[in-house]
């Protein structure tokens, strides 16, 4: 891919056959997000270059990297675009995603019930994965007082 553009590197990682993902976390690390993001904004705050015309990009970008278990430059990106535009919902759902790999089961409780509570809020429900669902029952029975404490986006 061609270092600060971000098509080529959506592109580039749509690209890469599943078999290869593995691969992907032994090349591509947090230094690398950082370099790619700084190219891009052009020395300049990275949250500038983030826009409504291409956060779908940016957001396709970092499931790729998740998808491949590059978890701390998709989490970088993924904080970056939530950073921006808080109300975006697969940010939240993929950035859930990335703590739930990374073992940090409270964060991705409160991450998916970010998601959760948008997704009802805008009427699309039905389109909750089961594994969101099925993760939230499992890990924290609300009803019991389970769960991470005082997250304030408990959508029972």
């Amino acid at each position: 891919y061609t270092l600060g553009s971000v098509p080529s590197l959506e592109k580039a990682l749509q690209s890469l056959p599943k078999d290869a993902y593995p691969y992907l976390a032994k090349v591509f690390f947090e230094d690398d997000m950082r370099r790619f993001l700084y190219t891009i904004s052009e020395g300049t705050d990275p949250m500038d270059y983030i826009q409504a015309a291409n956060v779908e990009k940016f957001n396709n970008i970092a499931f790729y990297l998740e998808q491949s278990s590059v978890l701390d430059p998709a989490k970088m990106l993924l904080e970056a675009i939530l950073t921006r535009f808080p109300e975006r919902e697969v940010a939240n759902l993929n950035l859930g995603d990335v703590y739930l790999k990374k073992g940090d089961l409270q964060n991705a409780y409160v991450y998916y019930q970010r998601y959760i509570f948008q997704m009802h809020k805008r009427g699309l429900s039905a389109k909750i994965p089961t594994r969101v669902s099925d993760f939230i029952g499992k890990y924290y029975v609300l009803s019991s007082g389970g769960g991470p404490q005082n997250s304030g986006l408990c959508y029972c």
